[in-house]
């Protein structure tokens, strides 16, 4: 079983009605995906998973970089360090 992530972008509300539109599926994690983390300055992705995994996509092309195996239970929470 493959667990999905999708990227959904925010538009300006018109009308007092906000919506969204899908940008692209990323699959490839082996259970529920905990969180995501867009850089702001990089044109980089970080998903965390419940199978003990991060995965680093690119943003342009939303293939996926790399994979950090931490054999732990679970990844509840990314982020990034500037600098």
């Amino acid at each position: 079983m493959t667990a999905s992530t999708h990227l959904q972008m925010q538009h300006e509300p018109q009308d007092h009605q906000e919506s969204c539109i899908l940008l692209e599926t990323l699959e490839g994690h082996g259970n529920n995906i905990t969180a995501i983390c867009a850089h702001p300055e990089l044109s980089i992705i970080i998903t965390a998973s419940e199978d003990s995994s991060v995965k680093i996509w690119d943003a342009v092309t939303y293939r996926l970089q790399t994979t950090l195996n931490f054999g732990l239970e679970r990844v509840w929470s990314i982020g990034y360090k500037k600098g």
